[in-house]
């Protein structure tokens, strides 16, 4: 009997093809085409070895694999390793040459040739990697076999080979790596009839990979599985309108939300069968394909009072959601989210939310949300955490466990309702401060003080609930600030911040 092994496979680069973005489209369709192609080579594990041999992603019950399939997957086979990855690997690139001649053919009915279709194809063939590993399994040591995968794939990528690639003249204006290509883009806008630089400003001059995200989707080239027509722009997300962005006197800002599963490799290698981790894979599809865009079309529905906007998923998959979302709808998206992924899988999740103008390249947006935010989360937090970062002209963060985020919504909603006013945060600054400075001053003093300016901050009139709504708030804050996980400078900022969350540039 041929000896079994777990393989673990794994397509890229990722995140630098998903953040290379302008539009918001092209960022939808970088996921895609990252999904897409994953599925490509789980559609080939299901053709030689078959659906059974999976680990993750699996099968849903309609036969399917999950519209996000994440680019990482794995499953076990007893056939020759070497021959069934390179199967494997063909299947992908494949799939990635089929997308790319169906935009390059797109392309040269727009425009015709002119020298640039070999550089096209040379970009194209130069950018996919794939990696795989295979290390020899036993049904009774399921974990020890997985976690052994993992650390190979760890060695396996640093050990990657770098091709030298020639990349001559003016860059892409996405990428800044490859070479633009040198066709008529003038040619090209009027060709598509873009009048009013939606698709593509004057100064872009793209490469063969921004090429393909720019014009994969139903509008142009139509490659399969892609529809970025219902995609919003982050004008639409902010909560603006076009009138807005022509006239732009009228700041708007949006949020971008990055959130993953908490020690998923750890609960993985812990797991004790392939039953068990399949039915794991199960539920994370579940949680990704159904949850997770229900919270947020549910969420986004019923903005607060003179506040617009709407959310945009543009990936989920398994334990890793990634969207842009209105501000006032980022810290309740996320805390539903870490909800039911605590109901429905039992584990916790870190979140991170980058607050950014709408007009800004969203690679730094992203870069804020993954690194900056929800590492953060992870590592200066402790997990089971959410880390907010405004960079709006000036930097603030402010972190903490998801014990905080039921305050900090009852805090928006005050805020969203005018029942306190803006100022309470930077009072709460100023006596953080001034701690600072004098160590000596009594926790008690500091909580009358505390107290005291959320009364004073508080409207004048209210009715009676709604000022045992508030009540309930000092409570927390006393709590909390006297808390050594938070902390009175640390409310202070999340205090801040959930107001700009409530009111934006009105804050």
């Amino acid at each position: 009997m041929s000896q079994e092994r777990l393989f673990l496979c794994q397509i890229g680069p990722v995140q630098s093809f998903i953040a290379a973005a302008r539009r918001t489209q092209d960022l939808y369709v970088g996921s895609r085409l990252l999904s897409i192609l994953a599925s490509a080579g789980v559609e080939a594990v299901r053709h030689y070895v078959g659906d059974s041999s999976l680990i993750f992603p699996v099968v849903l019950d309609n036969g399917k694999l999950p519209k996000s399939v994440p680019h990482r997957f794995s499953f076990i086979s007893d056939q020759q390793p070497t021959e069934l990855a390179q199967q494997i690997e063909d299947a992908i690139r494949e799939r990635w040459q089929n997308i790319a001649e169906q935009v390059g053919q797109w392309l040269y009915d727009q425009i015709g040739g002119g020298g640039w279709e070999d550089i096209f194809m040379k970009q194209v063939t130069a950018w996919l990697e794939f990696y795989w590993v295979a290390v020899d399994y036993d049904s009774n040591a399921h974990g020890e076999a997985y976690q052994r995968a993992v650390g190979a794939m760890a060695a396996r990528k640093q050990g990657r080979t770098f091709t030298q690639v020639y990349e001559p003249g003016i860059k892409c204006t996405i990428t800044g790596a490859q070479s633009a290509l040198p066709l008529d883009w003038k040619r090209l806008k009027k060709a598509i009839h873009d009048n009013q630089d939606i698709i593509l400003r004057d100064s872009e001059q793209l490469g063969a990979l921004a090429t393909i995200k720019r014009f994969a989707g139903k509008r142009f080239a139509a490659v399969p599985g892609i529809d970025e027509t219902s995609f919003p722009d982050t004008t639409t997300i902010a909560g603006g309108t076009r009138e807005d962005d022509e006239e732009n006197d009228r700041p708007l800002y949006l949020a971008v939300l990055h959130m993953d599963g908490d020690r998923m490799g750890k609960w993985l290698s812990d797991m004790q069968t392939t039953e068990e981790h399949r039915e794991f894979s199960r539920q994370l599809a579940e949680f990704a394909e159904i949850t997770v865009p229900h919270i947020i079309q549910e969420q986004v529905k019923k903005p607060p009072k003179n506040q617009r906007g709407t959310g945009a998923l543009v990936y989920a998959g398994g334990d890793d959601v990634l969207a842009l979302l209105p501000l006032w709808a980022a810290l309740r998206c996320s805390d539903a989210i870490r909800r039911a992924f605590e109901d429905q899988i039992d584990g916790t999740m870190s979140a991170g939310i980058a607050i950014t103008p709408h007009k800004l390249p969203l690679d730094g947006a992203l870069e804020e949300a993954r690194t900056a935010a929800e590492k953060r989360a992870k590592k200066h937090y402790g997990r089971n955490a959410i880390c907010i970062r405004q960079n709006t002209g000036q930097i603030r963060e402010a972190g903490a466990n998801w014990d905080i985020a039921q305050l900090m919504l009852d805090i928006q909603f005050c805020f969203e309702e005018d029942y306190l006013s803006g100022k309470l945060g930077y009072d709460l600054l100023t006596v953080s401060h001034e701690l600072a400075i004098e160590s000596t001053v009594p926790s008690l003093a500091i909580s009358h003080e505390a107290l005291r300016l959320l009364k004073r901050r508080t409207k004048e009139g209210l009715d009676g609930d709604i000022k045992n709504k508030i009540a309930d708030l000092a409570r927390d804050f006393d709590r909390l600030g006297n808390s050594e996980i938070v902390g009175w400078q640390s409310l202070a900022n999340w205090v801040i911040l959930a107001r700009f969350l409530a009111k934006g540039a009105k804050a």
